[in-house]
């Protein structure tokens, strides 16, 4: 029998039975129905996991390319059931041309042709790899997504980041993409991102 404002997101008590060392049965199992005190607890960068959070990151290095840019994609595909939030993007102008970078975001379907498999894991507890597809293209004019996010001017060796506040953080959904890309063609550039990924809880499906 369901009890009375029962709680059915289990991450949440997984997370408190965890960090508190609490054994047996959900110690959490349903909602306050008065009004009671609490406490906070700090929850850093270690207790991501605790709360059914895996955090990745990816440096992606392009060389130059005669009458081509560069351009790097994550996409979470359509039916994953993750969604993923990023915490850090970054461009690094490492060519000896000055250029700008562009971040575009929205729906897509389609990856580039190039396969990029240097995603790493921050948290040894989580999963190995990310459920993001990561891929890159050397193009004249790579396909954006819909919308842009941002272009920022990157002069010669100067490293920009996207992402300064947890504000400024981004959620990408089942079906979207985020792809960050150069417009100077023949020019070494590199990518950095940070992101963590979750299952989408019921109440969150669409």
């Amino acid at each position: 029998m369901a009890r009375f404002n029962e709680i059915l997101a289990g991450r949440f008590n997984r997370a408190l039975q965890k960090i508190t060392g609490i054994k047996g049965a959900a110690s959490t199992p349903q909602l306050a129905t008065e009004i009671v005190p609490s406490f906070s607890l700090f929850w850093g960068a270690e207790c991501r996991y605790l709360e059914g959070w895996n955090r990745f990151f990816l440096r992606d290095q392009q060389a130059a390319s005669a009458a081509n840019v560069n351009a790097t994609r994550l996409r979470n595909p359509v039916g994953s059931g993750i969604i993923a939030v990023f915490e850090k993007m970054f461009y690094a102008n490492t060519g000896s041309l000055g250029d700008f970078a562009t971040v575009s975001l929205g729906p897509f379907t389609g990856d580039f042709a190039g396969i990029v498999s240097l995603a790493g894991r921050f948290d040894s507890r989580g999963n190995p790899s990310p459920s993001l597809s990561i891929t890159h293209t050397q193009a004249p004019a790579p396909t954006q997504m819909n919308n842009f996010v941002q272009q920022i001017v990157a002069p010669v060796g100067i490293n920009y980041d996207f992402i300064l506040t947890d504000i400024q953080e981004f959620t990408l959904l089942p079906g979207d993409a985020v792809q960050m890309q150069t417009n100077t063609v023949n020019n070494t550039s590199e990518m950095c991102f940070w992101w963590r990924e979750r299952p989408l809880e019921d109440s969150e499906k669409f």
